[in-house]
């Protein structure tokens, strides 16, 4: 009767590990953006905020020479997924447009609440309508954020398994099951943009069992994407049952 009580518990302890093991993994993320960096006095912009993996609640305050067309919700939820939301403000005159976006949000994967606080600057500039030459007859044109936006990886590779699956640039989420003598990992990364910076590579320090490793690379323009390695290394048995 021990005996099948020992392998039922067993039995469950691995459901329990293949469930947990088939969890999708996304590294929590919040960031706030436009497409613009100067906008004509009397026309809209927009500004976005994306978010991965984590519920937030936040308020959006816009200062200087601007007004809200339409605004941001006061929460977003984006459990296990990417989600963004957008808002329109009006330049009203010239000068320095600040958007501030300040909350609490929580990480789906550390369930603990953070302080956020982004800010944005916008320049508002006066559009001259004047077509002829003399004194006052330059325009001045709003700029365009021509900075990269590609925050893709070209290579993902580790010094031992083999990573699941194999590696694209869209694929953020990868896995790889490893011996129970290994304790650390080299992870070794590359952007796709030479203007792009990466972080989170290196050698890795491994503990027995489920390790999240998560690499960012950040595009020119400051948006970051994080891939996500779950690394697994092989435990001891927790129930050892006597073979006769």
């Amino acid at each position: 009767m021990k005996k099948r009580i020992k392998i039922a518990v067993l039995s469950v302890l691995v459901l329990l590990l293949c469930c947990l093991n088939a969890l999708p993994l996304q590294a929590a993320s919040f960031s706030v953006s436009s497409n613009v960096k100067s906008v004509y006095v009397g026309d809209t912009f927009k500004v976005t905020i994306t978010m991965t993996n984590m519920y937030a609640y936040f308020n959006a305050s816009c200062s200087g020479p601007c007004s809200v067309v339409s605004g941001f919700p006061s929460d977003l939820d984006a459990m296990g997924e990417t989600k963004s939301v957008t808002a329109t403000y009006k330049a009203t005159q010239e000068g320095t447009i600040t958007i501030k976006v300040n909350g609490v949000g929580s990480d789906y994967d550390n369930p603990v609440d953070q302080n956020i606080s982004k800010t944005l600057t916008i320049q508002a500039v006066k559009r001259n309508t004047s077509q002829g030459g003399g004194s006052g007859s330059s325009t001045t044109k709003p700029i365009t954020d021509t900075r990269s936006k590609d925050n893709n990886l070209a290579s993902l590779t580790i010094d031992q398994g083999v990573l699941t699956p194999s590696f694209k640039a869209d694929i953020t989420e990868y896995s790889v099951n490893l011996e129970k003598d290994v304790s650390t990992l080299l992870v070794q990364a590359s952007a796709n943009d030479s203007k792009a910076s990466v972080s989170g590579t290196g050698e890795i320090k491994l503990n027995a069992g489920d390790n999240l490793i998560k690499i960012t690379c950040t595009a020119e323009n400051g948006n970051p994407k994080v891939y996500t390695i779950k690394a697994y290394v092989d435990e001891a048995p927790l129930v050892f049952l006597p073979y006769k």
